[in-house]
């Protein structure tokens, strides 16, 4: 990539930030965000992967597949979808009353540092038996076949960093879902124009330890799930591209609206109707 193309908008699916302390290195330089190229680009010309307040974090077109499970999306036949709106299960209704306090699966590597910048492997040793929280090492098991339920049977989800930009922010709120986001330094999708503090919970590493202690604030405040979780029924359409009631262009669009304001133009969510407004 010339330096003449990274002065344009670069559209991303990764918002790191801190380019100058995980690109450069001397461990394995993809589990810090930059891969290959944009690695060697940063190396050799000093030029960021994510420029905050330039670059647009886009939603990842990742999980907008064909999934049963997930309460909002279905991407099936035509028919099909006729049918399990009619018969099943209406688009937009899911259970909230959930069978654990906290969901993640995946990949751990205690043998490898780098990966997840430490967030993961502390995670699981601090936590694996903590009581209403489900957290499986996938690499352990060789696979998680109920992965996907499990997002819907949580009231919260991981989304915690690990080699570099994923998909479980995503996959959490179309599974009803609220994400805790565990990604210091890293842009979310469309941050800077989406009300996250409505819809998620941010928890920086250095506060790892107080977790169940920030979930549990939040559950014995009252009305805050109920209200963070409907939500999180709303905003599950600015981050998918492909479903019928996907939003995820308006948010794109509302992000380079912003910029050509120089970042004088606020959004307001309207949750009443799921209505990003994006005007001056």
């Amino acid at each position: 990539m010339s330096a003449s193309i990274r002065n344009s908008v670069i559209l991303t699916h990764w918002g790191l930030t801190d380019n100058e302390v995980r690109c450069d290195l001397s461990t394995d330089i993809r589990m810090y965000g930059c891969w290959g190229r944009n690695a060697r680009l940063w190396k050799d010309n000093h030029l960021p992967c994510f420029v905050p307040g330039k670059d647009t974090v886009v939603a990842s077109t990742a999980g907008d597949y064909d999934n049963s499970v997930a309460p909002f999306g279905y991407q099936v036949s035509l028919l099909v979808c006729i049918l399990i709106y009619t018969l099943f299960l209406p688009r937009g209704k899911v259970t909230w009353d959930k069978q654990y306090t906290l969901f993640f699966a995946g990949g751990v590597r205690y043998d490898d540092v780098s990966y997840s910048h430490g967030v993961r492997q502390t995670l699981m040793m601090l936590f694996s038996q903590h009581p209403g929280f489900k957290l499986i090492d996938t690499g352990e098991r060789g696979g998680y076949t109920q992965y996907m339920a499990d997002f819907g049977r949580s009231t919260f989800c991981l989304a915690a960093t690990g080699a570099g930009w994923g998909v479980r922010l995503k996959l959490a709120l179309m599974h009803g879902c609220i994400p805790v986001i565990i990604a210091d330094n890293v842009q979310m999708p469309f941050e800077d124009v989406l009300p996250y503090q409505d819809f998620a919970v941010h928890v920086r590493e250095h506060a790892l330890y107080r977790l169940p202690e920030v979930l549990d604030a939040i559950l014995s405040t009252e009305g805050l799930v109920k209200r963070m979780q409907i939500n999180v029924s709303c905003i599950w359409r600015y981050f998918t591209w492909r479903d019928p009631q996907a939003r995820a262009i308006d948010a794109l669009i509302c992000s380079l609206r912003r910029k050509m304001t120089g970042g004088r133009l606020i959004p307001v969510m309207d949750w009443s109707t799921c209505n990003l407004h994006c005007d001056e």
